[in-house]
Order: C-alpha cells, then structure tokens, then sequence
C-alpha cells in the first residue's frame, strides 16, 4: 500500500517556529497537524487559531507545500476560567491510556454583556447607550431626563469631579445640557451617544506630562550637582572649570524650578476652580449653569483662567528673545563649547521689534529698551564672545510711541575653550646617547603646562595628565624643554574665564645608543658544535650601557631592551650553527634598542637521520617509515627507490618529509638526509623495504601473501536451512536456530523451518531467507516454542497468551478462539558454525522493515542475557513508542536500518570480545560504539536474526515479513589495523587543526570507516565558527555520529486491531523464488 504524499508547512508562534508535515490529501490532516502543534508548542488544539495569508484556517482550506502558518491563541483561550490548571502528564506513567477531562462543575466563563430587548421597557423609559472609546455603558432613564442627568452619572462612573468635564455627541451634534432626551430618540427607545472631554480635562492633563517631566529634569540636575560637588573634593579638574560647571548646574535648577513652579500653580488653580467648585460657592442659585444674560460675560472670563476670575489686571508683554550657538569653525557642534571663541545668535519672535543685549561674566546689569535705537534695528543681532560667559538680552517694540518690552533672559553659560598649543622637535645624534630639543607654543592663551611622559608603563594615569592646575608652568606663550630618554610630552594651554585646551601630545621621542660589537675565533673542525663567541659593548665616558642577546635562527624574533640585560661584555658558548643577534641598551635612563648587530652560523657538517617502521593500519602492503632528525632544527629529504641504484639526493631535491611515508609494493629502499643552512649535508640513511607481513585494510585478502585473514565467506550457493521441506543441501558454515528469548510470554521465539534459501533474480543468485510470522499469519506451522519451568523449550498451545505484552491497549492474544495462533509472532535465525572471540564481519542484507520486527545481528547468545532486560532500539526507522525506547544493555547489536528502494545495506561489526567492546557500521560509517565491562577470552558464535521484541518495534500486524541475507564475510581484526575511532579518549589533549580535512585525515588513520561529521570548530559550545568567537586560526576537531537533531517521523500513529480491514496472507516478493 503507497503511502500519502506529505506536505511540509511552517508554523509561526510569537518568535518560534517549527517545520510540520502532514498528509496532502487526508480529511484528518487538520486534526493531525494540531496535534503536532499541541506536542511542540503546548497550546491545545481548542485554543488555536490558524491563518493563511489573512485568512482562517478551515478544514476545507488547501494547503501547499511550503506554505507559512500564523498560530495564534483564540478567543476560548482568552474566556476559560483564570483557576482553571491543567495537571501535568506524568512521563513515568505506568498507562498511556489519555486521563479524563477536568471537570469544569463550579467554574464559569466571565459573562458577556447580554442585549437589551427595549421592547419590554415601561412607556416613559428608554437606553442610552453610551460609548467611550470600545467601552460601551448602557443606562435606563425617565423620557423626560435631560443630557446633564446623563452627564452626572458617567462622570462619577468615570471618576471626573463634575459632569461639566464631558461633552456628548448624537448623531454628530452636542445637544444642550437641559435638552431633553425624548426628543433624540426619534420616537425609538434607544439614545446612542459617544462621551468626550472637555478641551480643559485635556489641557489639564498635558500640564500634568509637563510636570512629571519636569521632575525628571530636576533629578537629573541634582545628580549632576553632586557630580561636580565630588569633582572639586577630589580636585579633578580645575577651579575655574569646576566654578564653570557649577554655575552652569546651578542656571539649570533655577530654571526647572521656576518652570515647576508655574506648572503646580496653573494646575492648582484648574482643579480648585473647577465648575463644581464654583457651583457650591455661587450664590445665583443655577448651580453652575450660566443664564443667557451671563453667556457672553462668561465666554469673555473663560479666555484668560479657568472660570471666573475677578478684576484682572492685564499686561501686555513681547516674548522673550531666543539665544542661539551660530555654527561656525570654531563652534564644537556636539559639545557646544567654541575653541577660540564663540557667536551666539540672539533673535526676537515678533516681527518689527529689535533686542538689546550685554554680554559679559554674569554679574553684568540687564539691558532696557531704549526708543533711539527702534530705527534701522533688527530683531536679531550677533555676539562675539572670545571667553566663557553670558548674555543678557530683551526684545523691545515701539507702538505709537508706546514701549513693549519682553521680559529680561538671562542665557544659559557660553563655554570658550583655549587654543591647543603647537608642539616643535629637532633630533641631535652628535652624542652617545640622542638628545630632543622641543619648543612649545600657544595663540591667545596666558600661560601653559606640560608633563613629559615615558612611552613605557600606565601612562593613563591623571599624575601623567597635565591640567591648568598640575604639570610644569611655562608663564608665556612660548618655551623650549630637552628630553634625553623615551618620551613624549603632553601640554595643555590655559587663561582666564578659559576652558582648558585640548590635550596636546607630541610624537614619540626614542632616544638610541650605538650598537656592539663581536670577538670570535672560527675553529678549522668541530667535535660538539659549539664555539667561544664574546660581546662588546661601545664606549663612553658619561654613559653605562648594557648588552642583551639572542641565540635564534634567523627567522625568530629579534633580541630587545625590553629582556633582562647585563652591564659590560659577555663571554657565551654557542652552537657552530646558531645565529646571535645582539643590542645595546642604556643603564640608569629609558631609552630605545641600538642597531642590531648579527653573527653566525658556522658550517659544519649535519649528522644523518634515524628511522622507525611499521604496517599501515589502512592499506594492504604498506610499510609506513617514520624518518627523525638528529641535528637539531633540522629537515630530512627522502628519496623511494624502486630499483638498487646509486641515489643523487641533496638539499635541494628529493621530497621534504613532513610526515610518515607510505611505501607500497614496486619500492626497493628509502634514502634518507638530513639538512641545515649553514651546515653541510649529512651522509645517507638506507632503509630496505618488506611488505610481506602488512594486511591490514578491506582488501587485503585479495592479496596472496594476505590470504589467510579471510576466516570465512559465504554467499549462500549452499543453504544452512531448507524451510522444513528436507530437500536441500545443508550449508556448513551456519546453524539453524530453534529458541525463544526477549521474554517468555512475549513471543513465540525462532524457529529453524522458516530458514530457507531463495533465488534474487536481480542479483541473479540465490539469497538467505529469514522469514517472520506476525498477528495475520494464517498459517498453522511451524508452531512458536515457550520456555518451562526448567529451561527447555516447549510448543506453545493455543492456550497460550502473550500475557507480557507490554503495548498498552492491544490484547496478549494476537487472535481469536477459533484462529490458530501458536504459529505467530515466530521469526528466525541462524549461528555460525565456527567461534571466534574477535574479527570484523561484514554481511549485504535487506532487513524486515514491517513495524513490529526487529533484525539483528549479534555476537553471543541472546539465551544468555536477562529477560528483564531492555531490547536495544535504534530509532532509525519508524520511531513512534517512545516510552520503551532505551539504550541497549546486550553488546554487540544493531537494529536494521529502513531499506532504501529494495536495496541491500551493507552492515560491518568490529568486535574484540577480550576488551568487551564494539563497532557498528552501516554502508560504510561508523553508527554505534558500544564498550562493555564483562570482558572475556571465550570464543563464540556470529548469529543474523529477524524476531519479535517486546513492544519495541510496536504490533506485529501483518502476515509475515523476510529479512534477506546476500553474502557474510569474517575477517580476522588484523584488518582493523588497530582503528576503533577512539576520539573520546582524545577529547582532554585536544585534535588541533585549521581546516575540516585535518579532522578527516585523523579519522582515516584512527577509524576502520568513515564517520558522520568530523569539522574544525573554534567555539566548543557548537560545531561552526562565525568568524567572531576567536581570533585564532587554529581551532580543534568535533566528531559526531549522528546528527543533532533527530529527524521527524512522517506519522507516530499505530495500527488500530479494529480497522476493518481484509488482510491477504503475503506471497513471496516479486523475483524472489524457493
């Protein structure tokens, strides 16, 4: 039966989503992908809301493959009862069976607001209805009720202090307070009006931002007060720089308290002199309302404050002038602060109107108006200011020859930082040690300071910071100063009413001395390689210098002042080959490295390398030489000869060794050297070549010499069982298995009549035949065995039921009373004739893939293991109970892969029962790794069978089910070379590498197959390097065998006993005869 086309959707929940496939054209596939979304994103299928481009999700919706889903929560999941909990499912339940529903008696959904039948309102009755917002309020009132009822009744709804507040809208007009509401319904019984506030309510609210903002502004300048209060305790900065922040503090809180000020009055005065305030204390009686003869009067009085505000006295004021920072190339745009000096642009907002200004230090008087000055005056005008300070401005305008003035403003400190000095240098190298003459100069500045600072250390630090009030005083605009060691100088220039300058730091000032010399005495030979060599330092009469050296080769680092050095000269020994740098530094004074002076090698003859040899663990016939320098730094050159002639190798040909040598069949010897610049080469290694004794590798029984690993093959011309027909030739290398184990009222075990042999007529040659009997097995034999009391084996009867049966709901007895059922749920298997204790087998097989068998293959007896134990499951193929999914307690097993288009799987064991350990391996990669504790030297039996484990591979609903086996081989471990892929062990010293095929060479030659994944990682939280996790090149080998996350099953349901389904017994696949 050709299962359903699946399509692959992605699903969408907040910030994660998931990939789902579901069937392309099942009635349920709705259902189904519920029940996934509920297993990833516990939200219950009753509570999700699907969308498709806009669009709910229905069970007639059609969905593509690819498509994107919206989940999101409905409105059931909004309404359930906020008590309501759900109980946890245990993971350890001892039944699968689905609990009960919770009950919901005692709990009900928030109740909805129901609608109101107006018809069954009284005559003089009617409902408002009114909206704010999406809030709707319904209220019953008398025909005769007028707007300023309804009015009174929201408001204290909403918590207002007067109705006055609100403004109601029918039908897009207000209607009067005293309008009477019969006349809006329009002889209906139901008055529909939206609910407003009043302009005021709403500019009382927006005063009310300002406030909050304002005390947020506030806070912040205390914090800045107490900043600059810990400034001048510690001396930080400056007096006058700490005076200046100061002051500008200070302007700030005066501000936002004035502000504030106006703010708590204007709001004090809205909500003491309210409407409803006003009604308790007006003595007309109306209660607040106005009387026509009141209404212009009122409207008149409400354009200044808020309701009724006698005897006001009214002054005419221009608003104030704004002062503004003109940008320019002096003017510091994100500080604010000018370099030199400042403009401030200071402009009036009323049209016809000039300003008058002052500037000065702050204790300058304010301007006034003067009337000469209204002719040819502008209402902006530019202040120059070439020092911190402020300025006073008022915007003046002359009407009819009557003087409107703004009030006085005071701006906020204009900030002037001096000009950054300039610093000059001239290098004198006529002495033993250099000297700097450096001149420093400032424009516009009273005096200057600077530090001369050492290039060496933590010049961070404020003790190496000159300021106006610390470092050397140059009381002019210009000096000079002379440094004689390495360093710089840093200088700032200061004045009055003068933000300090920028720092100003010179380049770096290195002082040399001259360079040492060397005295030698080359020897005509030598014995040990070394040599007396002495260093000179050079001469001086008010100088002491020092030596420090190197021994490198020449492509190391070179020797610096920065080593420990010592004073005088120096006597060494060295190598005829080393090369000595050398440099003088000076004692007593910081100063840079002399010239380096260099010396050597001396040429002498190198020693000849050394060799090791052994079989390559991955090749047939071939010898693996290790080569090893003697000579230190050291390379060896090699040359493979295949026949016994006179090598020409030297230093310049022959091939580099960087690693061990392969050698392989046709090669005589190997020549070996050893190499060095400066030295002569060395005399020749030769190394004679034997491959006779190396077979290790897959093929290397094809080889004569390599034969004897070959332990034993079979194709299966001749069959190790004949079905119990007794017809065919019995198969020497295999025994036929009759035994049951996994459990005894599990199954009905193995049986040997359902081995046979059959013909593959695409393989063109007969096949292994392991055939499985399940629940619709119609048959009556061969009859399924069950262990007695004593251990022997017993047929079962009909009496007989799977009473350990561990699948939840599915009944021990796989039929019913009038079905013959001894003979089901029995497989087959064979044990090899021959026992080894270790060896690698391979065998071509096509596994029984129908749910509810299991085919293995093992070493052991599967009689020997307990019965309580765990049947080893590999989720390789239909992976849906997950509760009896375990880790394998029996070594040396593998469960059968799915099979791939009727293919044959090629599955490997490696196995050395001696260490109590096992490789598995599937089309050539590794799969499984399995290390014991019960090591033993016993021999046994390699056995391949297809059986019924309990549960573990789900109900054996089907008739039977083959395992076909094309061809076993056993190999002696020889073959091996040694290789288990042990990168566990390697874990703590690290594989280093730099690219993914470093990983895959270690896994070549430590792995008798390949592996999953072998990469090179930087980050040892994950398997990728993003470029960001480390600056280093070299990073160390990750090794998996399976992937990360295992891959999603396409259904995880099991066949239901009671599908009405009418079930055929299964012929022999097609091409397959007896």
């Amino acid at each position: 039966m050709l299962e359903k086309v699946q399509l692959l959707v992605t699903v969408v929940f907040g910030k994660q989503s998931t990939s789902l496939s579901v069937p392309a054209q099942s009635p349920q596939s709705l259902e189904l992908l519920k029940t996934q979304i509920y297993e990833k994103f516990q939200l219950e299928p009753k509570f999700q809301r699907l969308v498709l481009r806009g669009r709910d999700v229905k069970s007639g919706t059609a969905l593509t493959d690819g498509c994107k889903l919206l989940l999101l929560r409905n409105r059931a999941y909004y309404e359930q009862p906020a008590a309501k909990t759900q109980a946890p499912t245990s993971g350890n339940s001892s039944s699968d069976s689905p609990s009960p529903p919770a009950s919901n008696v005692g709990s009900k959904s928030p109740p909805k607001a129901q609608e109101i039948d107006v018809n069954e309102l009284e005559d003089d009755a009617l409902l408002v209805q009114v909206f704010r917002g999406k809030a709707r309020y319904d209220l019953i009132f008398l025909r005769s009720g007028s707007i300023l009822d309804v009015k009174k009744k929201v408001s204290a709804v909403l918590g207002l202090s007067s109705p006055h507040a609100l403004r109601l809208v029918v039908k897009g007009k207000t209607p009067k307070d005293d309008t009477i509401l019969e006349t809006l319904t329009a002889n209906k019984k139901v008055v529909k009006t939206m609910v407003l506030l009043q302009e005021r309510q709403h500019v009382m609210r927006e005063k009310e931002e300002d406030l909050r903002e304002l005390l947020n502004e506030l806070a912040s300048a205390q914090v800045s007060l107490q900043r600059v209060q810990r400034q001048m305790a510690r001396n930080f900065t400056s007096r006058d720089e700490s005076l200046f922040e100061l002051s500008r503090v200070l302007d700030e809180g005066q501000r936002i308290a004035d502000n504030l000020e106006l703010v708590q009055q204007h709001l004090a005065g809205a909500k003491a002199s309210g409407p409803l305030i006003l009604a308790e204390n007006d003595p007309s009686g109306v209660k607040g309302q106005l009387g026509d003869h009141e209404k212009e009067l009122w409207n008149y009085r409400n354009m200044f404050d808020q309701w009724a505000l006698d005897n006001v006295q009214l002054e005419v004021r221009l608003n104030v002038p704004a002062l503004s920072l003109l940008p320019s190339g002096r003017l510091n745009s994100t500080t604010g602060v000018g370099v030199g000096g400042i403009d401030v642009l200071v402009a009036s907002p009323v049209p016809g109107s000039w300003v008058e200004f002052t500037p000065g230090d702050g204790t300058q008087g304010f301007p006034v108006c003067n009337a000469s000055a209204a002719s040819g005056s502008s209402n902006k005008a530019t202040v120059s200011l070439s020092k911190s300070g402020y300025v006073h401005a008022v915007a003046c305008l002359l009407v009819n020859s009557l003087m409107i003035s703004s009030y006085p403003v005071r701006s906020t400190r204009f900030l002037v930082q001096a000009i950054e000095p300039t610093i000059t240098s001239v290098l004198d190298t006529s002495k033993s040690v250099d000297t700097w003459t450096l001149n420093i100069n400032c424009t516009n500045c009273a005096f200057m300071r600077y530090i001369v600072v050492p290039l060496e250390g933590n010049t961070e630090d404020s003790s190496f910071v000159p300021s106006c009030t610390f470092g050397t005083e140059i009381n002019s605009t210009t000096g000079d100063t002379k440094v004689t060691f390495n360093a710089k100088i840093r200088a700032v220039a200061c004045g009055t009413d003068l933000l300090p300058s920028k720092l100003v730091e010179s380049q770096d000032l290195v002082v040399h001395p001259r360079v040492p010399t060397f005295k030698y005495d080359i020897p005509a030979t030598t014995i040990t390689g070394f040599m007396n060599l002495a260093i000179v330092p050079p001469s001086a009469t008010d100088q002491l210098f020092g030596i420090v050296y190197s021994i490198v080769r020449s492509d190391k680092d070179l020797p610096t002042c920065s080593s420990s050095l010592t004073s005088g000269e120096i006597n060494l020994v060295v190598k005829v080959y080393d090369v000595v740098r050398a440099v003088t530094c000076c004692v007593g004074v910081v100063c840079g490295d002399s010239i380096i002076a260099s010396w050597g090698p001396v040429t002498v003859q190198a020693v000849k390398p050394t060799f090791t040899t052994a079989c390559s663990g991955i090749k047939p016939l071939t010898l693996i030489v290790e080569l090893a320098a003697v000579t230190d730094d050291a390379t060896v050159r090699y040359q493979i000869l295949t026949t016994d002639t006179q090598t020409s190798l030297t230093c310049s040909s022959g091939t580099l060794y960087t690693k061990p040598v392969e050698v392989s069949s046709g090669a005589v010897k190997v020549v070996a050297m050893s190499c060095l610049d400066g030295l002569k080469m060395s005399d020749y290694t030769e190394i004679v070549v034997v491959l006779d004794k190396c077979c290790s590798g897959r093929t290397a029984y094809t080889h004569e010499s390599c034969a004897h690993v070959l332990l034993m093959e079979d194709d299966f011309t001749k069959c190790p069982g004949d079905g119990g027909a007794g017809n065919v030739q019995t198969n020497t290398n295999w025994h036929s298995v009759t035994s049951q184990w996994g459990g005894n009222n599990v199954n009905g075990g193995v049986h040997s009549d359902n081995v046979r042999c059959v013909t593959d007529s695409k393989l063109g040659k007969r096949v292994l035949e392991l055939t499985a009997n399940g629940d619709l097995f119609s048959g009556v034999a061969p009859v399924g065995k069950t262990l007695t009391s004593g251990g022997s084996l017993s047929d079962r009867t009909i009496d007989d039921r799977f009473m350990e049966w561990a699948l939840d709901g599915i009944s021990p007895l796989p039929c019913n009373s009038l079905q013959y059922c001894p003979a089901r749920r029995v497989g087959a298997a064979v044990k090899s004739v021959s026992q080894q204790n270790s060896g690698v087998m391979v065998i071509r097989m096509k596994p029984c893939a129908t749910f509810g068998t299991l085919t293995q293959v093992w070493w052991g007896n599967y009689e020997d293991v307990d019965t309580e134990e765990k049947i080893p499951f590999l989720p390789l193929w239909k992976s849906a109970l997950y509760q009896v999914k375990t880790s394998s307690d029996i070594p040396f097993t593998l469960t059968s892969p799915q099979p791939i288009d009727e293919s044959y799987t090629e599955i490997v064991m490696q196995w050395d029962a001696s260490t109590a350990r096992t490789n598995l391996y599937m089309d050539g990669q590794l799969v499984l790794k399995q290390i014991g504790t019960n090591q033993t030297e016993a021999n046994s039996s390699l056995s391949i069978g297809v059986w019924f484990p309990n549960a573990a591979a789900g109900e054996p609903f089907f008739p039977t089910c083959h395992t076909y086996v094309d061809k076993v081989q056993v190999f002696d471990l020889q073959i091996t070379g040694g290789r288990w892929c042990d990168f566990e062990e390697v874990i703590a010293d690290t594989i280093s590498c730099s690219e993914d095929t470093d990983c895959q060479e270690w896994v070549q030659l430590k792995c008798f197959m390949d592996i999953y994944e072998a990469v090179c990682a930087n980050d040892r939280l994950s398997d990728t390097d993003d470029g960001n996790s480390s600056s280093s090149t070299v990073g160390f080998c990750q090794f998996r065998l399976q992937p990360i996350t295992q891959t999603s099953v396409s259904s995880t349901a099991m066949t239901s006993r009671e599908l009405d389904m009418q079930w055929k017994e299964e012929e022999d696949p097609m091409g397959l005869t007896t």
